[in-house]
């Protein structure tokens, strides 16, 4: 079974590491030796001793890989076996190590974006709280004592607040389940490849699904495999179901005689651009090169897009916490205010 907690940060020291010290023509067993040295990580210094164990035994590296492959993405271990097995182990390791820095990079960009808007959400959730654990119970004496009807509102807000006080224990167990029934509900959700289809209809998961392809057409055609063992690689292991299905019609249409730029086409969602700069790559031996460019280009694309979403969604996020706040200070006010008038 795979473990789902895969440690990107070793794997790219492990995989850049490793394209250094062969390329340098240090023996694989001293490079390993050398890895083990290098790592932080007590986990995957453990895993490169059990790697380093298989090739002592006579085994190869990718069949080492293989052998510890729950703790490795599949992409990244069958990319080892076929760059092996093709000769060009080193210019494999090369190109895995520059997509996982660059899935990285995207991975580091998006959490810089989205913190502020989570500081947001926490800061709703905590203000919740305390209006609900300190405020209304502050406040609930002296609303009862002035012998005004109440309204329903405030009642409920009140019982509320009472029964977290009575209960906190239960009243915290009931939230956090059906936080994490929500997330695993979402989580099932989007893993459908039709709700994925349909958010492909969204420019934004457009154009990060757009660059995601591009640049692992680039891995596949900058490591040096055949284009049919590189997308079987990608129609297997890519957990993206759109770009993974996307792959077994390119497969599909690759083995009836189309070219690459004519199956890309087929499929009629990726960008005139895209496919000017594969057509232009194809026709002058630079496919590689342009697929670098039209991956970077698109990745700008992408950022400005995200950052002009991010600014908009900002202050809609601040209005909704302002009206939040003034209706809970009405709930709690207008009683008081109406038995003042009494």
């Amino acid at each position: 079974m795979r473990n789902l907690l895969v440690d990107y940060e070793s794997i790219l020291m492990i995989t850049s590491n490793l394209s250094l010290l062969l390329n340098s023509g240090i023996p694989l067993s001293s490079t390993l030796e050398i890895l083990i040295d290098c790592l932080s990580s007590e986990r995957y210094k453990t895993i490169i001793m059990n790697i380093q164990k298989e090739v002592s035994e006579g085994n190869s590296l990718g069949e080492a890989f293989m052998v510890n492959s729950k703790d490795f993405p599949e992409l990244y271990v069958e990319m080892i076996l076929i760059g092996e097995k093709s000769g060009s182990l080193i210019n494999v390791l090369d190109k895995i190590t520059e997509y996982y820095d660059m899935v990285k990079s995207w991975k580091s960009k998006l959490k810089n974006i989205l913190t502020y808007p989570i500081i947001l959400l926490i800061s709703v959730i905590l203000l919740l709280n305390f209006y609900l654990l300190f405020i209304v119970p502050s406040m609930k004496g002296f609303i009862l004592s002035m012998n005004t009807n109440v309204p329903w509102y405030t009642n409920e807000i009140l019982s509320f607040s009472d029964y977290i006080i009575e209960s906190p224990h239960i009243f915290f167990g009931y939230l956090i389940g059906w936080g994490l029934g929500i997330i695993l509900i979402i989580s099932s959700i989007l893993s459908s490849v039709r709700i994925q289809e349909f958010l492909y209809k969204i420019k934004i998961v457009q154009q990060y699904n757009e660059m995601l392809f591009i640049y692992t057409l680039y891995l596949i055609i900058s490591s040096g495999i055949s284009y049919y063992n590189g997308f079987e690689i990608c129609k297997y292991n890519i957990t993206n179901k759109v770009i993974k299905k996307d792959f077994e019609k390119i497969i599909e249409y690759v083995n009836e005689g189309l070219s690459l730029l004519e199956a890309i086409k087929m499929l009629e969602r990726y960008s005139n651009l895209s496919l000017s700069m594969i057509k232009s790559g194809e026709e002058s031996g630079k496919l590689e090169y342009n697929l670098l460019r039209l991956t970077k280009m698109l990745q700008t694309k992408f950022y400005e897009n995200l950052d002009r979403k991010i600014c908009l969604v900002q202050p809609i996020i601040i209005l909704i916490i302002g009206v939040i706040i003034c209706i809970l200070i009405i709930i709690m006010i207008l009683p008081i205010y109406s038995g003042v008038n009494v």
